[in-house]
């Protein structure tokens, strides 16, 4: 699934079928596949995160230039600190990843034209939830679906969704 554009803008995320993305600023569920999904994805680029997604990481990510988009006056350590998703491209290098939270996706959703979305089949418990878009205004170009299984907690389907 190598569809990178050179220095373009995408979101990636988990969404369960009723639409949860975390719940204690923590992801809701176990999927081990979506896990090495991201690593994959994501090393050797830019991810931008709100703070309280900077919080719930487990630490600085190898191999990726981490972004804050907070309106605080933060000094974070490791990460570069910005207010806006404009400075955020301005200082990014390779492709820049919207990783989450809830509000990080509602700012970026207009702006990006791919996004690497995991379906969780099943309805979670949550705080946190995807912004809603038209669907529509998307086109699957790659799917594939996984079971349930000891690392997974739940079935999923890694999706490939490219702006119409």
């Amino acid at each position: 699934m190598n569809t990178l554009l050179e220095n373009s803008l995408y979101l990636i995320s988990a969404v369960s079928e009723n639409g949860v993305i975390g719940i204690e600023n923590r992801l809701p569920w176990k999927l081990k596949n979506d896990l090495r999904l991201f690593k994959n994805i994501t090393q050797g680029h830019s991810m931008l995160m709100g703070r309280k997604t900077y919080e719930s990481l487990p630490g600085i990510l190898p191999n990726r230039l981490h972004i804050v988009l907070t309106k605080q006056n933060l000094n974070i350590e490791k990460a570069l600190v910005v207010n806006s998703i404009e400075s955020a491209i301005e200082m990014s290098y390779g492709n820049l990843f919207i990783i989450g939270g809830a509000q990080i996706y509602k700012e970026a959703l207009p702006l990006c034209s791919h996004f690497f979305r995991t379906r969780v089949h099943a309805n979670v418990e949550g705080d946190t939830y995807f912004p809603e878009f038209n669907e529509d205004d998307w086109k699957v170009t790659y799917s594939a679906y996984y079971e349930k299984d000891y690392e997974n907690d739940f079935a999923h389907t890694f999706e490939l969704l490219v702006r119409k």
